[in-house]
């Protein structure tokens, strides 16, 4: 075995083994996870039970995470978990692809740290022992933004990238809207020449098209309307239709309840939320204790201000790879700061939040250690 592929095992087994001991120790407690059984977990079953989703209304969600715990179900019964088993290899899997974007187009050092931080990450330690998508559309993230910073200069990676993204969104239909600027950045700056980016932008609209078509006929037969994700889709095209109509029709007025939704700022606050004190003047609820803090502190906020050198040192030296992760990161910010902000929902940024800091570590350790020869020599 070379040394490469001895430490992708390493990271590997470590990203995944703790994600387990986790589980084991903390994540199944019925006082942390006091109901496992979640609406996707409780759908997924009826459909591995042989329920008619093909023709029938299964579920307003997107269908990935789904489809994948019944397919879990399917080849090895109905078990908690072998779901978790699952999330912990995918756990694995994004500390790979971390380390991997990192060695390739960041420094090996900042690849090889950013995967051993996100191993021993809390945070996605127990999002792995709950029966949500968020792990797998993590990985499904990075994924993309592997493909786009490595591969997308190659005939195949435009193709292979429109997979990764279609498998993304219907895991999560909340990155429908990273759709345009995904197709901009094939048209503008993929490669120096201009037709080979418009064939490049043509291969990745035209696999998007043939993936999202099974899915919409589908939903075409079941809900009359060539949807091609899920109901739940609808709402990130909501402000679309907005800006195409501005007069809600009749139907829509009656039928609007008045709610009190966090604002912008508040989404904000919620997304890079290092502490939390209180919840509306009230005290702090046990998941925000001295211990919570402490270990968000230590493993997200020492990282936040390195995450805004590696923003400017990647501006600054025109990194096209450190570019591509920042407008990822701060993309996803956007939604989140509009469709609401929490600590949960920055679990599939933090891995690239995690690289960017420690590409900005490793840079300012090597300009530190160049300065020191430099002197030395004089």
């Amino acid at each position: 075995m070379t040394p490469d592929r001895r430490t992708i095992l390493a990271l590997f087994s470590l990203a995944f083994g703790l994600r387990i001991l986790y589980a084991v120790l903390v994540g199944t407690n019925a006082e942390i996870n006091p109901n496992p059984y979640t609406y996707d977990f409780l759908t997924a079953r009826k459909i591995a039970a042989g329920a008619e989703w093909w023709s029938q209304p299964i579920s307003p969600k997107a269908p990935g995470y789904q489809f994948l715990l019944a397919a879990i179900f399917k080849i090895g019964g109905v078990h908690r978990w072998l779901v978790i088993l699952a999330q912990a290899f995918m756990g694995g899997v994004t500390a790979f692809l971390l380390f991997r974007i990192g060695e390739k187009s960041l420094g090996r050092g900042a690849g090889l740290l950013s995967a051993l931080w996100l191993s021993i990450y809390v945070h996605h330690m127990h999002v792995t022992s709950l029966m949500v998508r968020d792990v797998t559309a993590t990985t499904l993230f990075v994924l993309v933004c592997y493909f786009m910073v490595l591969y997308t200069n190659r005939m195949r990676g435009a193709v292979w990238t429109a997979v990764a993204y279609v498998l993304l969104v219907h895991f999560d239909p909340q990155y429908l809207l990273f759709f345009p600027f995904m197709a901009l950045y094939f048209l503008f700056w993929t490669t120096r020449h201009k037709l080979l980016n418009v064939q490049f932008t043509f291969l990745f609209l035209g696999a998007v098209l043939v993936l999202f078509l099974p899915w919409t006929f589908r939903n075409a037969r079941v809900y009359g309307e060539p949807i091609p994700i899920g109901l739940e889709a609808i709402k990130y095209a909501r402000p679309v239709k907005n800006l195409i109509d501005r007069r809600p029709d009749e139907v829509e007025k009656a039928n609007r309840i008045p709610k009190s939704r966090p604002g912008w700022w508040r989404n904000t606050v919620e997304f890079w939320r290092v502490v939390k004190f209180s919840e509306g003047g009230a005290p702090a609820v046990p998941a925000w204790s001295l211990r919570h803090n402490l270990i968000s502190i230590g493993n997200y906020g020492v990282l936040l201000p390195f995450f805004l050198v590696g923003i400017w040192r990647s501006i600054k030296k025109r990194n096209r790879a450190g570019l591509l992760l920042s407008a990822a990161v701060v993309g996803y910010y956007l939604i989140r700061s509009i469709y609401g902000g929490s600590e949960p929902a920055r679990l599939p940024a933090e891995p690239l939040v995690i690289l960017l800091a420690f590409y900005a570590i490793v840079d300012l350790y090597g300009r530190r250690r160049q300065s020191g020869r430099a002197a030395e020599s004089d």
